[in-house]
């Protein structure tokens, strides 16, 4: 066998050629046995040279694959690392921006609470009663002026201790414009105390409804006296409170 056939030659040729000479070896003298054993055990030789060169090479790739497997699962955690990173600052960014549009709600609810309050005490000042009343002794009448926002009905009167007047129907007092009602009894109950006492006081109380429906209860005090002979009757605000009179004023 030449070198070129050597190097060529598979590993079942190189075992076929062993046990051939293993054989010759058998029937040979005892030189030639030796040197036909000698050449046996190097093709036997070739052959665990090459299994050798062989788990080099297997155990050479599987080192490799497990050291890229090694370098993959590297990459990989780094990646997952990253991402986490960039997961846990974006999740951080979040709860910042949810505390901060907690606040923002927490404020915007606030500022809306007071806002609606504001409204309703505007709303209630649009319902308020407010009332200017004033003697005119030249007509003898009773001066009625709404000074507030909104309608006012007047249901009924009562003048000092005499009985209490209700209307068939009442009297709206537009805001602004005034409205009268005879004044004759209060100018004589003022007369006849002045006679008694040199003074005046006469109560008056107004039964009222507002434009939502809800009652009040106006008094006042028309005060009189005689300045230099000259008879003059002044009014003083009492009260004005809500005040359910619908039942108890009949």
């Amino acid at each position: 066998m030449t070198v070129g056939e050597f190097e060529k030659a598979k590993e079942q040729d190189l075992r076929e050629r062993a046990t051939q000479l293993f054989e010759q070896a058998g029937a040979a003298g005892e030189l030639v046995r030796t040197a036909l054993l000698t050449e046996a055990r190097f093709y036997l030789d070739e052959i665990d040279r090459r299994d050798d060169k062989f788990r080099s090479r297997r155990d050479f790739w599987m080192e490799f694959a497990v050291i890229s497997l090694i370098i993959i699962e590297i990459s990989f955690s780094y990646v997952a690392f990253r991402e986490g990173k960039e997961q846990f600052k974006v999740l951080n960014n979040l709860e910042i921006s949810s505390i901060a549009t907690a606040s923002t709600l927490t404020a915007l609810q606030q500022t809306m609470e007071q806002v609606n309050k504001a409204m309703q005490e505007q709303v209630a000042l649009s319902y308020e009663v407010a009332l200017k009343v004033q003697i005119d002794l030249g007509t003898s009448r009773l001066e009625i002026t709404n000074e507030g926002h909104t309608p006012v009905t007047l249901w009924g009167a009562k003048i000092a201790d005499q009985a209490t007047l209700m209307q068939p129907r009442p009297s709206v007092l537009a805001p602004g414009a005034p409205h009268s009602i005879p004044a004759e009894r209060v100018i004589a109950v003022a007369q006849q105390q002045m006679m008694n006492k040199e003074i005046a006081a006469v109560p008056v109380i107004l039964f009222l409804k507002n434009e939502k429906g809800e009652q009040f209860v106006a008094r006042y005090v028309l005060g009189g006296g005689s300045l230099n002979t000259i008879f003059s009757i002044h009014t003083q605000v009492i009260s004005v409170t809500p005040s359910v009179w619908s039942k108890k004023s009949k």
